[in-house]
């Protein structure tokens, strides 16, 4: 996987974001626990959850001080509400995952979207998340057009669509599949690298 440093800027290109500020988010973030941390030659490498939690903490505030905060609250942000169901950051971390290996996303046992049916909007007003979904699907006889919603728990979703007015960011599913690539384009040359040194040993 890529270092940290790798994914900030992956991320900074990708969202059109200042790498300065994603780097800032990223430092908090590792203070926090939340990211891995580096320690001496020894480089801290990326998860496809860690990933999440960056993209969760730099869209949602530009204040380096509410990252960390943001990324916990937006990470356990559940379907439904319901405690016991999928954490939104776990759904979009296996989101980057398949896309980063060129594979539809799973939304449940019937339903499959690849990158340019699906879209992330996270609300930045109040802590909830809809994952929207284009028809057509797979060539399916019943295509699946609508939202799932992610809450805190407790709450009712239903209750959310209705809420306005609202901000949020967008994130299509083709930024995270340019997300990936750019991942993937890091661990190649950290493979090529670790190739050379070998050879050189």
């Amino acid at each position: 996987m890529a270092t940290v440093s790798e994914a900030v800027k992956a991320l900074s290109v990708t969202f059109g974001e200042d790498e300065s500020f994603v780097r800032q988010v990223a430092r908090r973030l590792i203070d926090d626990g939340q990211l891995p941390k580096s320690r001496g030659r020894d480089l801290a490498h990326v998860s496809n959850e860690d990933v999440s939690r960056l993209i969760l903490a730099v869209l949602t505030t530009d204040k380096v001080n509410r990252s960390g905060h943001n990324a916990l609250t937006y990470w356990s942000l559940r379907f439904n509400g319901e405690p016991d169901n999928a954490a939104f950051g776990l759904f979009l971390a296996g989101a980057i995952e398949n896309l980063r290996h060129r594979k539809p996303i799973e939304i449940n046992d019937d339903i499959s979207l690849w990158y340019d049916r699906i879209q992330f909007e996270i609300v930045t007003s109040y802590p909830v998340a809809f994952v929207r979904c284009a028809a057509d699907v797979l060539d399916r006889p019943k295509a699946f057009d609508g939202d799932l919603i992610f809450a805190e728990e407790g709450k009712d979703a239903r209750f959310w669509p209705d809420m306005k007015p609202r901000k949020s960011v967008t994130v299509p599913g083709h930024a995270l599949f340019y997300l990936g690539a750019a991942l993937d384009s890091a661990d190649a040359r950290a493979a090529a690298i670790g190739r050379r040194d070998e050879e050189h040993e």
